[in-house]
Parts: C-alpha cells; sequence; structure tokens
C-alpha cells in the first residue's frame, strides 16, 4: 500500500465530556473554560515509524493497537465567553497526519489565539512500531510497547511495560521507567534536571554508566562485576554487559534497580 498524506481519513467518532466553569476574578484571558474530548481512529497502512509531537499538552502512547490502526483520543480545552464562541474554537485544534518515506508524523495543531488553553493526545499504536515523541510541553506517558522508542525535549515521563531501547533526554523533569532490554539494546536517559528511576530485570545483561552532577546514586537488587563508584559516576557490568544503560542527569538522584 502506498502511504500518501491521510488527513481526510482521521475520523471522529464521537465528541464528549463538553463543560464550562466560571473562572476566578482576575485571572487572564476572562471568560469560562470549555472542555471537549474527541476520538477517532486512523488507518495507518505500514509505516515504519511514527513521530508524534505535541507542543500543548500532556501525551499517552499505549502499545496495545492492531497493526493497521491507530485509536486516538484528543482533549481540548479553551477560555471563551460563551459556549458558541468555544465552539468555533475547537475545530481548530486537531490532529494534523503526513507519511513521508513510510514515517507517519502525527502532530496536534492549535491556533495562535490567548483563548486557547491546551490540548492533550492519547495515542493506542502497534505494539512494535518505533515511535519517536517529541516536543511534549505536558508530561508523557509510555506504556506496553515492544520496539524501541525516542523521547525528545521531554519533561515528566514514565514508562511501563516497556520491552526494547530507549533514548530520552529531557529539560527539568523526573523520569520513571520499566525497562526489559535486550541483549542488543541500549537505554540511555539524559536530564538536565531532576530525578531518574530505571528498573529491569536481574537477568539483565548490560554495561552500565550512572552520572549525576549533583544528587545520590543508589542501586539495589543487581549484582554487579567490575563496580567503581564515587561521587558522581558509577560504572559496572551486569551479565556479560552486551548491552548499554546509560543514565545522566545535571541535578537529581539516580535509582536502578532489579526485579
Amino acid at each position: 500500500m502506498n502511504l500518501l498524506c491521510r488527513h481526510r481519513h482521521l475520523v471522529v467518532l464521537g465528541s464528549l465530556l463538553l463543560f464550562s466553569c466560571t473562572q476566578e476574578k482576575g485571572t487572564e484571558p476572562t471568560g469560562r473554560d470549555f472542555n471537549l474530548r474527541v476520538n477517532g481512529e486512523l488507518p495507518i497502512g505500514h509505516p515504519r515509524a511514527v513521530v508524534v509531537a505535541d507542543p500543548h499538552g500532556s501525551v499517552i502512547i499505549d502499545g496495545q493497537g492492531i497493526d493497521s490502526t491507530m485509536f486516538w483520543f484528543l482533549d481540548k480545552w479553551v477560555t471563551a465567553q460563551t459556549e458558541s464562541a468555544a465552539g468555533d474554537l475547537f475545530p481548530q485544534i486537531r490532529i494534523d497526519d503526513v507519511v513521508t518515506s513510510d514515517t507517519l508524523y502525527l502532530s496536534v495543531m492549535a491556533p495562535d489565539d490567548p483563548a486557547f488553553s491546551r490540548a492533550s493526545l492519547s495515542l493506542t499504536i502497534p505494539t512494535s512500531l518505533p515511535c519517536v515523541i517529541r516536543d511534549v510541553s505536558g508530561s508523557l506517558l509510555v506504556s506496553n510497547m515492544q520496539a524501541s522508542f525516542t523521547a525528545e525535549t521531554c519533561r515528566a515521563l514514565t514508562v511501563t511495560n516497556h520491552t526494547g531501547s530507549c533514548s530520552v533526554t529531557g529539560t527539568d523533569g523526573n523520569v520513571a521507567a520499566e525497562v526489559a532490554l535486550p541483549d542488543t539494546g541500549r537505554c540511555s536517559i539524559h536530564m538536565h534536571s531532576g530525578n531518574i528511576s530505571l528498573s529491569l530485570p536481574t537477568s539483565t545483561s548490560a554495561a552500565v554508566r550512572l552520572h549525576t552532577g549533583l544528587g545520590t546514586l543508589i542501586t539495589s537488587g543487581l549484582t554487579f562485576s567490575g563496580l567503581s563508584q564515587d561521587e558522581h559516576t558509577l560504572t559496572g557490568t551486569l551479565g556479560g554487559g552486551q548491552a548499554s544503560i546509560d543514565l545522566d542527569t545535571g541535578n537529581g538522584n539516580i535509582a536502578l534497580a532489579g526485579f
């Protein structure tokens, strides 16, 4: 199947949860807060990877989808004087999808309007589809993936039940990840500031490096060989050392634990 730009294939299945509340005095912009949830599905064919961007809110990625279809929810928030005015803004908050060179690009688009507040995206995608998530202004949750994923310029990140490699770069925020790393895999988490917590099976085989500019390094439930540790850096080997684990934060604690 040829992969083409699919703007017209985003199928909205329903609109839920429209409500408003009076905004407190003295806040800007004035008006009431309105929220709308829409959901739908996106036939995707067979891309080799998906790239997701939401500079307007939080993102949830769940890897339990079927191979040829993604399912999505988009939560939209605006501030407006009337429900009618909010209704004029909601259609401008949308998911933009483009396929280029067998990679599917999904971006949350929003108007340059002071009445727009935020938009959060939830995606259910094929579990074996490699995924890149970038420019997320809110929290990021990735779960049940069995392929590599990359998170770029993220903040708070939670990863659960992940099998595969992962690469994370971020600014300020905490990372908590549960990863089953294959022998040929790599787990790299680099944060400017924030705590990093990584849990992995005790059978993991990897070369390990932990580094913090200001914080504490903690390991538990794991057996290292060639262990070396000073105030800022820990290195050692788990099993045969085939995979690679590199955790780094400029300011925060790092905890590495076996389960």
